[in-house]
């Protein structure tokens, strides 16, 4: 993907455009709904939970260091998404699990600048990614991440696994054929990670 693919990309995806972001490792083919957190609303999640698995809520280091979120394990598996604990919004939820709420949860998440208005344990899993982006790790996360922070001074997203028929993780291959169905935007992982790593940095890229 070139330069200009990447912030074409990017901007659309921060415009409030979804994702389909297709993972071809052959240690586990997947594909991952993607949405600019600030777009994450109750039907977009709904959106994402009729077809996924867990929604999983990207944020940088700072982020999770400004919100007090500590990784919910210490033995982290090499290459894993380092998950926080699971959070709630202090106020204006009932249940946690409705999207409405958990779109009020991830609002309430980007403009804290504190841990008080969170609570723990809750219904959106953060996840944090690395400090020294796609080069550092390679996963959708990251790669959402640094790609909205090409026109975002801090990037955040809101991803999920897409599921199959059978419950299985939907295949790479099949993801452009779902994307299109769907009115998604498509784009292979390696594609934007190889972009990412070849066009300058973006003005997030390096949050710290």
């Amino acid at each position: 993907m070139t330069c200009e693919g990447i912030e074409q990309l990017a901007r659309r995806v921060a415009d409030g455009r979804l994702l389909l972001l297709a993972d071809t490792n052959p240690a586990g083919e997947s594909c991952d709904i993607v949405v600019a957190a600030p777009h994450a609303t109750a039907d977009a999640l709904n959106f994402m939970n009729r077809f996924g698995g867990l929604l999983r809520l990207a944020i940088t280091q700072s982020r999770a260091r400004r919100l007090r979120l500590h990784p919910m394990v210490h033995d982290q598996r090499p290459n894993a998404e380092t998950y926080t604990v699971s959070i709630e919004a202090r106020h204006g939820v009932t249940t946690g699990i409705s999207t409405h709420d958990r779109a009020l949860t991830i609002r309430t998440a980007l403009d804290a600048t504190n841990d008080q208005d969170l609570v723990s344990p809750g219904h959106v899993f953060p996840v944090i990614v690395a400090d020294g982006g796609v080069s550092e790790r390679a996963g959708a996360a990251d790669a959402a991440i640094y790609l909205l922070s090409r026109v975002a001074s801090e990037g955040s997203a809101v991803l999920s696994k897409v599921l199959d028929e059978d419950g299985r993780c939907l295949p790479a291959g099949r993801g452009r054929d779902f994307a299109r169905a769907h009115g998604l935007l498509f784009a292979s992982l390696a594609d934007v990670v190889a972009g990412l790593r070849a066009a300058p940095r973006g003005r997030g890229e390096r949050a710290a």
